[in-house]
């Protein structure tokens, strides 16, 4: 319901550790599995929280599921032009730096595959600093990749 995502809202508000960040946006990622979820959490309300967000999650984890929430609401065909904007872009720019495994990796891409499917994102993701953190990341994984941990 409204209410239930408003109260998301308001937790993200006091929300001040990795930890409290990782399970809310957990929750999220969730509730969000569906289309009637996604349709829910796709508005500027919960784009905004989980931009402030961001800030707080300095873990793999937190990381993790911040860009999960954000992949599965923006499976959403209007949700990828809600998100589509220079802060979420900059803050998943961002992201790439807190991510260090593959799979919190997975989820920053995951998140920016989403957004860029509609022009609008399709256009504010093309720049170098996104192309340079792809380049990094690639590098970062390629120990993982060419061990063969990652399979898939």
């Amino acid at each position: 319901t409204a209410e239930v995502r408003d109260a998301f809202v308001k937790a993200f508000s006091v929300a001040t550790t990795p930890d409290s960040i990782q399970r809310i946006c957990g929750a999220i990622m969730n509730i969000t599995k569906n289309e009637e979820g996604k349709k829910l959490f796709a508005t500027e309300a919960i784009r905004d929280a989980l931009l402030k967000a961001f800030s707080i999650a300095t873990t793999d984890d937190s990381i993790q599921r911040v860009c999960g929430a954000i992949m599965n609401i923006t499976s959403n065909d209007e949700a990828k032009k809600l998100f589509a904007t220079t802060a979420i872009r900059d803050a998943l720019l961002k992201a790439f730096s807190v991510a260090t495994t593959a799979e919190s990796i997975r989820w920053v891409c995951g998140a920016i595959w989403n957004i860029t499917v509609d022009d609008k994102g399709q256009k504010l993701f093309a720049i170098e600093a996104i192309r340079d953190a792809f380049l990094n990341a690639h590098i970062l994984l390629a120990p993982v990749v060419t061990t063969g941990c990652i399979t898939g």
